[in-house]
């Protein structure tokens, strides 16, 4: 999924995605200044710990939802998790 923010004239995308080779979660932050982030976990409860972290300090910071979330095709587990 695409998040997409904004705060002033700044502007952020959040991709998250499931890497079904090595079987991790992976967050890419993406700045409009062109520095890109990417994060990866082993586990679903540490990957849901760290949106929930970055969601309260997105909050702080004041930026804010520009528009719907996008759902890509890709990026999905191949197969049910369980939860750790």
């Amino acid at each position: 999924m695409v998040w997409f923010f904004e705060r002033n004239q700044e502007s952020m995308r959040l991709i998250t995605a499931y890497d079904n080779d090595t079987k991790e979660f992976v967050a890419t932050v993406m700045w409009s200044h062109g520095r890109d982030d990417q994060t990866r976990f082993a586990s679903l409860d540490a990957f849901r710990n760290w949106l929930k972290s970055l969601e309260d300090s997105l909050a702080r910071e004041h930026w804010r939802s520009s528009g719907p979330p996008v759902l890509l095709p890709d990026g999905w587990p191949d197969e049910r998790l369980e939860r750790s």
